[in-house]
């Protein structure tokens, strides 16, 4: 019988510009999801900071909240152990040409150690997006994890699934964007 893995989809309401706040509500569904046996946690897109590119701290926030908030997802599923894609996250990258850093939208997936086992930058960015987002020219691209399959020859025994990601679903899908590798 191919083993179970269990996926927690976690919707929630995120409170504008407030990604402690929004962290604190998601670390309590995911210790409530691995608590009920979940393998893997899911989180939706925006969640940390919710969509407002128009408020003047927006990017700031962005660029200040990432990287504490990616560490803090990667202690969260190495001490409960579970796999985490914290939706996406909007992050500062150099820019290529005009000095200041453009935003990206980031889906990280952590492992169940706490590693990044995979990231996708969105690549298809939705039309409300593009004035305020840069988009990943990059091939989509599959990576493993260590979530458990059963072989498909039958053997006893697992081996780790390979899964690639389409960050934001909406756009990527629609845009027909498919994973390679």
């Amino acid at each position: 019988m191919a083993p179970i893995i269990k996926i927690a989809l976690i919707q929630l309401h995120p409170k504008r510009l407030d990604p402690e706040v929004n962290f604190r509500n998601a670390e309590a569904y995911i210790r409530e999801a691995a608590g009920e046996g979940a393998h893997l946690a899911v989180l939706p897109e925006y969640h940390l900071t919710s969509w407002v590119p128009h408020d003047e701290r927006f990017a700031a926030c962005c660029r200040d909240s990432a990287p504490v908030y990616l560490e803090k997802y990667q202690s969260l599923a190495r001490e409960l152990g579970i796999a985490i894609v914290p939706g996406t996250i909007v992050e500062a990258r150099p820019s290529d040409g005009d000095g200041e850093d453009d935003l990206v939208n980031v889906a990280y997936w952590i492992d169940r150690h706490g590693e990044v086992a995979g990231r996708y930058t969105k690549k298809n960015l939705w039309h409300n997006e593009r004035p305020h987002l840069a988009a990943d020219p990059s091939r989509h691209e599959a990576f493993e994890t260590d979530l458990l399959a059963s072989h498909t020859d039958g053997e006893q025994g697992a081996r780790g699934i390979r899964v690639g990601m389409l960050g934001g679903g909406c756009a990527g899908v629609l845009a027909g964007g498919s994973v390679s590798g």
